[in-house]
């Protein structure tokens, strides 16, 4: 829902998820690099657009649904939609510059990726 962040206010990146309603009751997962989006992982004939590992990443392999990825790994509704959410807490100087980007992918079987979305960090 914005493409930018300040370090000095903080603020919400909301993440919606939409994988189509025959997704329904699926398990998905977010998670999301500062190095970039490609080359990507390759998922079995489909490709999770981050480029890892790099510490971002590996700290939300870590850190399920705590700061600053809330509502990472869930389950999608009846349509087969989900929300997440990327927080910047007030006072984080050491994000300006920093683009994140985020994407997701569905479980059991993980078969499906999303496109990435970014956002910048500004002071």
């Amino acid at each position: 829902d914005v493409s930018s962040l300040s370090a000095s206010a903080g603020g919400t990146q909301m993440l919606q998820l939409d994988a189509g309603t025959f997704s329904a009751g699926r398990t998905y997962w977010v998670l999301g690099s500062t190095s970039g989006t490609t080359p990507g992982i390759d998922i079995g004939g489909s490709v999770l657009p981050l480029k890892v590992p790099d510490p971002y990443f590996d700290f939300l392999l870590t850190h399920v649904n705590q700061p600053p990825l809330l509502n990472a790994l869930g389950t999608l509704d009846a349509s087969g939609r989900g929300t997440a959410s990327y927080v910047v807490p007030p006072g984080s100087p050491a994000l300006v510059g920093m683009t994140v980007h985020h994407a997701f992918l569905l479980l059991t079987p993980i078969d499906t990726a999303s496109n990435a979305v970014s956002v910048v960090i500004g002071p």
